[in-house]
């Protein structure tokens, strides 16, 4: 399906980018939101436990729990702020899933 056309452009004054619709602003991802980078490694696994989101769990832009490693909640460093909010977009920044991304529902909140 394609997406029709803005009545009016503007030049981005970002090479790779180009033109953007003429109401748009153009500005770096740092400057809208906050940056925060995952844990890498899950803590120690536990059948009970509460999910640890993996890029392999986020599919089409939405999150997938049923595939999602389970962990002890009492072995995540919470210290670093892994708990995830409604309406923030994981990004998958190495690997071979890298430029993945999904967005966080309230199923996830937490």
């Amino acid at each position: 399906m394609k997406w029709p056309a803005y009545p009016e452009y503007k030049e981005s004054e970002v090479e790779w980018l180009r033109e953007v619709p003429r109401d748009w602003e153009v500005k770096p991802v740092k400057r809208i939101g906050r940056i925060r980078y995952g844990l890498g490694e899950p803590p120690e696994l536990a059948e009970d436990g509460i999910p640890f989101i993996r890029a392999t769990d986020m599919k089409k832009g939405h999150i997938v729990l049923e595939t999602a490693l389970r962990v002890n909640p009492s072995e995540v460093p919470w210290g670093r702020g892994p708990q995830l909010r409604t309406g923030e977009i994981l990004v998958v920044r190495s690997g071979a899933y890298t430029g993945d991304s999904a967005l966080v529902t309230e199923e996830c909140d937490g």
